[in-house]
């Protein structure tokens, strides 16, 4: 609860095997015609046991870890059904 309080909500939750709070922070510096600049990259791992008792914590910068690039690319799918779902989908993504 402390880490909760100090914290908020994690970015990540694992409930597979024990129960692991991953939290992803990044401040970067918008620039108009060139990449972001990335200020602070961090990563908080925090697992606690059955108890919700800490037992282990890992902080990770961004010497640990590598660049992750996204792509902006869509993916499209045609189909022959359309149906209100559909119909709901393209109203709201018509145009993008």
């Amino acid at each position: 609860s402390d880490i909760f309080s100090a914290l908020g909500s994690p970015s990540i939750e694992i409930k597979d095997i024990n129960n692991i709070w991953i939290y992803l922070i990044s401040l970067k510096e918008k620039n108009v015609f060139e990449e972001d600049d990335i200020i602070f990259q961090s990563i908080f791992r925090f697992e606690f046991d059955n108890n919700k008792i800490l037992i282990s914590k890992n902080f990770l910068t961004e010497e640990n870890f590598a660049k992750i690039n996204f792509s902006d690319n869509k993916t499209r799918v045609i189909s022959n059904n359309y149906g209100i779902a559909e119909q709901i989908y393209e109203t709201f993504t018509r145009g993008q």
